[in-house]
């Protein structure tokens, strides 16, 4: 809406407010009387105060007419409608002869000046006079208030503005005056004339206002213009400043998009930190720029421009510092001072400037300008600009950087709990194939199978009591410490470096050792050793899956081991009951043997006797005859030694002790063997020495070596011929030695430590009882003599010693065979 319109519609409302308040004046008076001459006086007096009214700049007109307005009005009716309808004509007189240009600001110039007269007059006019001082009063603040309010609601020049109320003092006295000029002119009319005198100095003293007024205007315009320059030089100063501002921000915003453009896309804060070294290099003239990162131990280089990097690259080892970076870090502001050599430029030059700025949360950015003085408050601005970008920037590719660890770490970790799982899996079915056999070398086998898929590894060492297999050139030594402590703590051990521990690797290249006990509860079944070329190349997992591995398997050993021992036990029944019968047989065979030997020796002396007598008959010249004879003879003798042999060796053992000739006992038993031997064709080495008599039971001492002859034999059959026996006899000490070796394939390793054990063979059953080297054993014992095998591939040989007699000790004598 136009300010036009808004007063008119305002012009409008407050003319028909006037002219009600003028209708309730004029209705509020009631003719009594006529006008009176004290009336007519006031009326005209009012009249012509309108009429010379002063015209007050930026006020309108002060009159001093509303004082006799007013005093009309309080006089007994008709004399409030006599003043209204003078003021009014007095009023649109003076407005028609010296108001304002234009038929609107006349009338707009009536209403302002009628109104508030009307307020005052209607008021005074309405309230009943009885009441008092109630009419006056409300008169007199009805014409005080719309006097002060109309103008300035009519928005005409007339409005008195509030901060100029400098003539409402004198408006306040008007009503004031009124009162007075009332009241005395009712008691004292004559009184009229003096009563106008102040009235008139009220006037004067408006006129004296306003002339002061007009001389003040001039003063206060140019105070106003002073105030306008200032204004107007604070405005340039400011739209000044705020082009500088702009501008910068204008700068500092194309700043941020070439930050924005070279700082992107880096995802290690190494490569973040050389970006925005580069764009240091483009902004400031400098010699060196190093982007320092805060951690816990200090202020550490991450990236750097410098003409010294490798004194950079070794900041930390070298335990350097620079004072400038850190002073900065610790006031959280930049630090801008001239500085000589420090441990940033260990050279020699001239002092300069250093500039160390920071980076939010991050570091510090220090920048060395190329000479003293080289850092203006531009290039500060746009260093810590870029530090200030630079700060979310590399937060963000140190964020990436932890993420893309803590992903590589999470990958790493599930690979590991993949491979857990997945060895975990393979274990478990695994055991039941541990348990699947009876045969101690199948489970050792299933084991290393399952610990070769489920335990990488590079070497493999089953220690005793089970020493194979062992896939690598282990240090025998090395892994007897391990299996001992093993054993000892019977607990796993696990070595991630070999060489920093107090064993030795078991074997060469070996950095990570692994030992765990087999059996439950680290019971004597041996120790398993694993080894690898890596260091830490076994953890806690291997450490428990293997030593799971290792419980079942002891289990299932000592399951194998039960089996077989009850086998053994079953076989030894077996052969005891066999050896038994065989017992039985050969005293049978003894028996017989003594009732044959019994039988034959008398005709075997009728025919010696028969031979001899013949011999003796012979005539002379019968050679031929004798000759035949003689050898019926040897014949017949050869047969009773025989007898007489086989008598001996069918003796019961306990004839007792006596001195024996070793050599001699050899060489019956050779001749006893002798057939036996031949057909085996085995060629027979005797190699008799000089050998003291020992106190022995011949007939025993021939049974050992009996048993050993045999057993060699039994060996030789297992070779391609040749096959040789060599038995040899010498002293060594207080000992005759008699050796028994043969050519044959050798005794196993694994069964060497049993071969003397009862009922312990290795022929099929009924071929063997498993008695003979135990009982040859027992009989050594007996002569307190001693009885040693030594074996290897092609050759055993075992070594009979018993004691010499004291008698003996200092003869000797020499027997060979024929």
């Amino acid at each position: 809406m136009s300010v036009p319109a808004t007063r008119g519609g305002a012009l409008t409302l407050l003319g028909t407010t006037a002219l009600v308040l003028a209708g309730l004046a004029l209705a509020g008076s009631e003719p009594s009387g006529g006008l009176t001459r004290l009336a007519g006086g006031l009326a005209l007096a009012g009249v012509l105060a309108e009429l010379v009214a002063m015209k007050w700049p930026g006020f309108g007109f002060f009159s001093t007419g509303f004082a006799f307005w007013f005093a009309l009005a309080l006089l007994p009716p008709p004399a409030p409608r006599i003043a209204l309808l003078a003021a009014s004509a007095a009023l649109t007189v003076r407005v028609l002869l010296r108001g304002g240009p234009g038929l609107a600001g006349k009338a707009g110039e009536v209403v302002a000046e009628l109104l508030p007269l009307a307020a005052g007059l209607a008021l005074t006019a309405w309230t009943p006079a009885t009441r008092g001082f109630l009419p006056v009063l409300a008169g007199s603040a009805a014409f005080l208030a719309t006097a002060s309010l109309v103008p300035a609601l009519l928005e005409f020049p007339t409005a008195i503005p509030s901060p100029r109320g400098k003539l409402l003092p004198l408006l306040a006295t008007l009503p004031a005056l009124g009162i007075l000029l009332a009241a005395l002119t009712r008691k004292y009319p004559e009184m009229l004339p003096v009563m106008v005198l102040p009235i008139l100095a009220l006037e004067h003293a408006a006129r004296l206002a306003a002339s002061w007024e007009r001389q003040e205007e001039p003063r206060r315009l140019q105070r106003r213009l002073e105030q306008a320059d200032r204004k107007r030089n604070l405005a340039e100063k400011e739209q000044l400043q705020a082009s500088q501002e702009l501008a910068l921000k204008v700068e500092e915003k194309a700043l941020l998009e070439v930050l924005s453009e070279n700082l992107a896309g880096h995802e290690t804060a190494a490569s973040t930190a050389h970006s925005a070294l580069s764009l240091v290099r483009r902004m400031v003239a400098c010699r060196s720029a190093v982007v320092f990162l805060a951690g816990t131990e200090g202020l550490v280089p991450l990236a750097w421009e410098s003409p010294h990097p490798d004194h950079l690259a070794s900041w930390k080892l070298l335990g350097l510092s620079d004072p400038v970076a850190e002073r900065a870090w610790q006031t959280g502001g930049s630090i801008l001072a001239d500085r000589a050599q420090n441990d940033l430029d260990p050279g020699e030059g001239e002092a300069c400037s250093r500039l160390a700025v920071i980076i939010p949360r991050q570091g510090v950015l220090s920048v060395e300008a190329t000479r003293p003085g080289g850092f203006g408050k531009a290039d500060q601005g746009r260093l810590e600009l870029l530090a200030r970008c630079l700060g979310p920037t590399l937060q963000s590719a140190r964020r990436l950087e932890d993420l893309q660890r803590e992903l590589a770490l999470q990958r790493q970790v599930n690979q590991r709990l993949e491979g857990w799982a997945a060895g975990l899996e393979r274990t478990l079915q695994g055991i039941p194939g541990l348990s699947a056999s009876l045969k101690p070398h199948e489970v050792r086998q299933a084991l290393l199978e399952l610990l070769g898929e489920v335990v990488p590894h590079d070497l493999l060492v089953l220690s005793p009591p089970h020493p194979e297999p062992t896939p690598g050139q282990e240090d025998s030594e090395a892994v007897r410490a391990l299996a001992e402590a093993t054993l000892r703590n019977r607990r796993p051990l696990l070595l991630e470096d070999a060489a920093r521990s107090r064993f030795a690797p078991p074997a060469p290249g070996i950095r990570s050792v692994l030992a765990v006990p087999l059996g439950p509860d680290g019971q004597d079944s041996g120790v398993l050793v694993l080894g690898s070329c890596r260091l830490r190349a076994f953890e806690r997992f291997h450490q428990d899956l293997t030593w799971m591995l290792a419980h079942q398997a002891g289990v299932a050993l000592q399951k194998a081991r039960l089996h077989e021992d009850l086998l053994e036990t079953h076989r030894a029944l077996q052969e005891s009951q066999a050896y038994l019968v065989q017992s039985s047989k050969m005293a049978a065979v003894g028996q017989l043997a003594a009732g044959v030997a019994h039988e034959l020796n008398t005709p075997l002396g009728a025919v010696l006797l028969g031979l001899d007598s013949a011999l003796q008959s012979l005539p002379q010249g019968s050679e031929r005859a004798a000759s035949r004879l003689q050898t019926a003879r040897r014949a017949a003798l050869q047969a009773r030694e025989t007898v007489a042999k086989l008598l001996f060796y069918s003796r019961e053992a306990g004839q007792g002790m006596r001195k024996t000739e070793v050599n001699q006992v050899v060489s019956d038993t050779l001749k006893l063997l002798d057939h036996h031997l031949s057909l085996e064709q085995i060629q027979v080495q005797w190699n008799p020495g000089q050998v003291s008599m020992v106190r022995a039971n011949p007939n025993e001492l021939q049974q050992v070596l009996t048993n050993l002859i045999l057993n060699a034999r039994d060996s030789l059959r297992q070779s391609d011929p040749p096959r040789r026996l060599c038995l040899t006899t010498r002293c060594e000490g207080t000992q005759s030695v008699i050796e028994v070796e043969d050519s044959g394939p050798g005794i196993p390793l694994e069964i060497s430590d049993r071969i003397f054990d009862p009922f312990f063979t290795t022929k099929p059953v009924g071929q063997g009882t498993g008695l003979g080297l135990w009982v040859s054993l027992e009989i050594v014992r007996r002569h307190q003599g001693s009885l040693v095998q030594y074996s290897a591939p092609g050759r055993t040989r075992f070594v009979l010693g018993l004691p010499v007699t004291s008698e003996a000790r200092d003869r000797t004598w020499e027997t060979s065979t024929h």
